[in-house]
């Protein structure tokens, strides 16, 4: 009897250890009514991100990330430091080629605002705003995603509403994903300035610590970019998806970026 304890025990360990992932497609609408799907994978600090273009392979403990260009079969892996200066590098190449799309009543302001994009990117610890300023709001507002209770969150900088966020409690995915390495990360990446990014404060990673967001509106000024899951599962994912593709060649940052589809 002992023995066959020990047997079930053992099992229902290995039965755990093997559904350690999340799997999530996420569908997203942009004000300009194009619609796409990011599939998100996340295990064993890993998270693989990404859509048709591009993909996005962060590795927490090692802090480095993955970009591949899935047109191309290229990559590039690196610190978030050296990603965001070639970014950085990338963007003061190319402005005046996005600007000049736009109409021109509109030219002058986006060379603005890229500029400062840059301009934030290039000094965080300058330009970052205080982290004290961002609050949160707990909204009576629960909705069934997925077939999943949902709880709003909102996201508010210095008096203006910049993310809004339903969280399912139901699906944790810190135990297996570390948020605070995560939040580590996205800040060396983005900039600790939660102007330019939200999602790098540590008040998003505190509500993402309560479940994860199956529905999400990020405010743009006057615009709204919304996401919803809809498709979520939990299961052992193999570990080849957290490294370059088959096929894919190693590439300089400054060709990858190039090759990119730089939008304005």
């Amino acid at each position: 009897m002992k023995k066959i304890c020990f047997s079930l025990l053992v099992l229902s360990m290995f039965s755990v250890k093997s559904f350690a992932g999340w799997m999530f497609i996420e569908k997203k609408s942009n004000p300009q009514g194009m619609t796409t799907f990011d599939t998100i994978v996340v295990q064993n600090n890993k998270m693989r991100s990404g859509g048709k273009e591009a993909t996005y392979i962060y590795d927490l403990d090692a802090q480095r990330i993955t970009v591949m260009n899935n047109f191309y079969k290229t990559y590039w892996t690196g610190t978030p430091e050296a990603y965001r200066s070639g970014v950085i590098a990338g963007l003061k190449e190319q402005m005046e080629v996005i600007v000049n799309k736009m109409p021109k009543d509109k030219q002058a302001a986006a060379r603005k605002r890229l500029e400062g994009i840059m301009e934030s990117m290039e000094n965080p610890s300058e330009k970052s705003t205080d982290q004290n300023a961002v609050s949160v709001k707990k909204i009576i507002d629960k909705i069934v995603v997925l077939n999943y209770n949902t709880q709003r969150y909102e996201l508010w900088i210095e008096g203006k509403k910049k993310l809004s966020v339903w969280v399912s409690e139901k699906i944790l995915i810190n135990g297996d994903f570390n948020l605070t390495k995560f939040n580590a990360l996205m800040q060396r990446l983005m900039s600790s300035n939660a102007k330019l990014s939200i999602k790098s404060s540590s008040q998003y990673i505190e509500v993402l610590k309560k479940g994860y967001p199956l529905k999400t509106i990020e405010y743009m000024g006057n615009k709204e970019i919304s996401g919803e899951v809809v498709f979520a599962k939990k299961a052992n994912y193999p570990v080849t998806l957290f490294s370059p593709s088959a096929g894919f060649k190693m590439v300089a940052l400054d060709v990858l970026i190039k090759s990119m589809k730089i939008k304005g």
